[in-house]
Order: C-alpha cells, then structure tokens, then sequence
C-alpha cells in the first residue's frame, strides 16, 4: 500500500514538471513572436541610421578635402599661380595647332588641286608617277578622308626625296600603306601606295 502511494505521488511530480516545461516554452514562443514584431521597425530604422551616418561621412571626407586644398593654396599661391600659367600655356599651344591642322585641311572646291600637289614634288626626270584611283571622301565625323591609290617608278633615293616633298606641302597627307618591290637591273623600284588626304567638312 506505502509503495502504490509513493508511486503516484512521483507520476504527479513528474506530469508536474512536464506541464510547466510546456508553459515556458509557450511563454518563450510568444515572446519571440513579439519580439519579433517589436523589434523589426527599429532594425530598420537602425539600418536606415546607418546609411545616412554613410552618406554624411562621405561628405564630411569631401568637405575636409575641400578646405585642405583652399588652405594649400592660401599658403602657397604662388605654386598654384604657376601650374596655372603653364596650363593656359599649354591651352593656346593647342589651340594653335588645331588652328594651323584645320588650315591644313583641303577646301573641297579646292580638291582639284590635290592631284598637283603630290605631282609637284615627282621630279619627271627621277619619279613616273601614275594615279591608280580617286575614291570618294570619306566622312570621319571632324574632317573628311579623300583615298587615293598611286603608283611610283624611281630609284629609292628619289622615292625619300619625294617623301620628304610631302611633308613639306601644305596639306595633310598620310599613308596607309606602301608596297616597295626590290630594284630591278637598272636600280628602280615600283611603289604602290594608298594615300589618304584630309579635306575639311565645309
């Protein structure tokens, strides 16, 4: 009979515990749940915080960088001075050249001339030369591009001797390529060459 009543008392005790186990879990649960709800709209806002103390910082950076050039220059404006001298320098020496490049430009009405300029500099005596071609111009959004092919006969000193005529014209000339064959008994060469001449937009 003592061991029955004990044995009861121990399946009450332990239903005892299990119950305030469940208890506590569900305390638990809930907390967690309005914990969650609770704390979501400050993590946002904590995010939110975070990026604006960013952004500030960034134009605190900015700001800093700002005032650490103005005081450079109050201390030495004879430097900045200087640096900008030789800018305004460099400035008109492309202006300049951009200038005597745009002047070098063939005028369209003008491009019946081009043909005597790279004749004028073939000595007939040294250079045959021959016009293989004349395409149309060629749009290259600044200036337009006349190609031309052109065929040389002359011995390879005359051939430097009229290079250097070209460079010397008052027009744009560059070459696009150039095929030189080797001497033949007599010392002469035959030089294909396609050319382009720049002619100005206008």
């Amino acid at each position: 009979m003592f061991k029955l009543n004990l044995f009861t008392k121990t399946s009450d005790a332990a239903g005892s515990k299990k119950k305030q186990k469940e208890i506590l879990f569900l305390i638990l649960l809930l907390w967690a749940m309005f914990s969650r709800f609770l704390l979501m709209p400050d993590l946002k806002k904590v995010k939110g915080l975070n990026a604006e103390r960013v952004i500030k910082r960034d134009e605190l950076n900015r700001r800093k960088t700002e005032l650490y050039s103005t005081q450079e220059l109050l201390k030495n404006p004879q430097k900045y001075e200087e640096a900008y001298q030789q800018a305004a320098k460099a400035l008109a020496s492309l202006e300049d050249t951009i200038k005597h490049l745009k002047e070098a430009l063939v005028k369209k009405e003008s491009l019946a001339e081009v043909l005597n300029y790279l004749t004028k500099g073939a000595n007939p005596g040294e250079v045959e030369f021959n016009l293989i071609s004349m395409s149309a111009l060629t749009n290259r959004q600044y200036f337009n591009e006349l190609p031309i092919k052109m065929k040389l006969t002359c011995n390879f000193p005359a051939f430097l001797d009229y290079i250097d005529s070209l460079e010397s014209l008052p027009i744009l000339v560059n070459f696009k390529e150039l095929k030189l064959s080797s001497p033949d008994s007599t010392g002469l060469i035959n030089v294909e060459a396609e050319i382009a001449v720049y002619v100005s937009l206008q």
